[in-house]
């Protein structure tokens, strides 16, 4: 029941963090499938592939007692499959805090920065050149 019930909370926090990333103007869809892919592997592929490391083990041993369904020591594997839906849910959770953060991208530190200083003109010429030509002299002497 537990592991139905944590399956479920996988959907639920996958479209938690759809919802928060679309809030928050990131990729909802990939931050969905970040959350669903990070739930699953703890609860079905790590668990599955501790089971089959288990297994084959049990195999080359060649001890009849396990191979025949009689495990003394499934205790540990219970054990070990609530501990991956605890971190299981402790990543998810961390996902979200993380999507429940706005995103800095730049905007904030441009704007806590000081004005740009005044800027800075040529030395004055006090002799009345400044310089400056008029692009096109008009010709007002047409014949």
């Amino acid at each position: 029941m537990l592991g139905i019930i944590a399956f479920i909370a996988i959907f639920i926090f996958a479209y938690r963090a759809y919802k928060a990333a679309v809030d928050y103007g990131r990729n909802g869809i990939l931050w969905a499938i970040i959350t669903f892919v990070v739930g699953f592997t703890f609860q079905v592929i790590i668990p599955f592939i501790i089971g089959f490391v288990y297994v084959i083990v049990i195999v080359a041993k060649g001890s009849q007692a396990e191979i025949s369904g009689i495990d003394p020591s499934a205790g540990w594997l219970i054990l070990l499959n609530m501990i991956l839906i605890v971190l299981s849910f402790a990543a998810m959770i961390l996902i979200l805090k993380h999507l429940g953060t706005i995103p800095d991208d730049g905007l904030m530190a441009r704007n806590a920065t000081a004005p740009p200083p005044p800027p800075t003109f040529d030395h004055y010429e006090p002799s009345g050149d400044s310089g400056i030509q008029p692009a096109v002299s008009p010709d007002l002497s047409q014949d």
